[in-house]
């Protein structure tokens, strides 16, 4: 079941795709950041739906079509020759699958919402989830919140064949050495390659927003994002400043920024107030709570944004663990 409950709102409902190739149905919930590169290969149209591309990947490359893909995505996969089905998820599980084995059954959805409204019972909470995240730590292996459901992790895939249901990886990341060259070299490698990323996630005919923090990771996509973008007139950021906080506070680097850019912002002023509606609104939603304190910042944040038209979204997480 890829589809959320029908009490989920228009918003909360992602895009789902499916395809009938030969013996081979895909579901597909998500974006292909590679399909340019997969059409010429498969050759066929750059107009061929991402459920299309994936079945014509694995009826000409099987399970290693999976390396081949770049995105975040969900793939149901059934392949009527083999009598095999997949389920996978993209290299770091940002469009997970939640699965549960139930009276000889597999059960999966893409959000867990949709994964306790199949089960023929609710599952006991699970104790070591729920401790961790109290105290503010990863959760340890597929672990979830709810006793014998699992997380699918990125990089992974649930394969069903022959009445056996097995769990590989397809993706993890290799170690390189260190590059070793002169300052101004190495800045000229990470401008080129920030500029190729944003350039894959800024479509020529779509609204992009960009969640600008005033940080230098944010600030970085930003200013890259203004020159590289395919139509950097549709480029619009949405910031949150901290006035009672001067410590907090990066608006002046925000304002200073959109206004050497001539980008349009869109500046919130976060107060103390509102916490425990959201966790409320977020555990309805999604049927967990909430992963951490940045979907207090990040809501009202994505909500103009979408109101503004914009079809994507790009950040400067991860900068700081990188």
């Amino acid at each position: 079941k890829l589809t959320p409950p029908d009490s989920f709102r228009a918003a909360h409902v992602p895009p789902v795709q499916a395809a009938l190739t030969g013996p081979l149905r895909c579901l597909f919930e998500g974006e292909l950041f590679n399909r340019r590169e997969l059409c010429r290969e498969l050759g066929v149209s750059l107009e061929t739906e991402a459920s299309t591309l994936v079945a014509l990947a694995f009826g000409s490359w099987d399970l290693a079509a999976l390396a081949r893909l770049r995105g975040t995505f969900a793939i149901a996969l059934w392949d009527g020759d083999r009598r095999r089905g997949v389920l996978a998820t993209d290299q770091f599980g940002v469009r997970p699958w939640y699965v549960k084995a139930a009276n000889d059954r597999l059960l999966a959805a893409t959000s867990m919402r949709a994964l306790l409204r199949i089960l023929p019972t609710a599952p006991e909470p699970d104790p070591i989830r729920t401790i961790t995240w109290l105290a503010g730590t990863p959760a340890p292996g597929a672990q979830t919140f709810a006793r014998g459901v699992e997380r699918l992790g990125g990089g992974h895939a649930v394969v069903l064949e022959d009445g056996r249901v097995a769990t590989q990886r397809w993706w993890q990341p290799v170690y390189r050495e260190p590059l070793h060259a002169s300052r101004a070299e190495l800045v000229e490698q990470m401008r080129a390659s920030l500029g190729a990323a944003v350039r894959s996630r800024t479509p020529s005919d779509e609204t992009t927003g960009v969640i600008l923090s005033g940080g230098f990771d944010s600030a970085a996509v930003t200013g890259v994002a203004a020159t590289e973008s395919h139509a950097p007139g549709q480029l619009r950021t949405y910031s949150a400043g901290f006035p009672a906080d001067p410590l907090m506070d990066e608006s002046p680097r925000v304002r200073d920024l959109v206004a050497a850019r001539g980008l349009p912002n869109h500046l919130i002023h976060v107060q103390p107030v509102g916490i425990v509606r959201l966790a409320l609104e977020y555990q309805r939603d999604w049927g967990i709570p909430s992963g951490g304190p940045g979907y207090l910042l990040e809501r009202p944040l994505l909500e103009p944004a979408a109101h503004d038209g914009a079809r994507g979204m790009l950040d400067g997480q991860g900068g700081d663990e990188l």
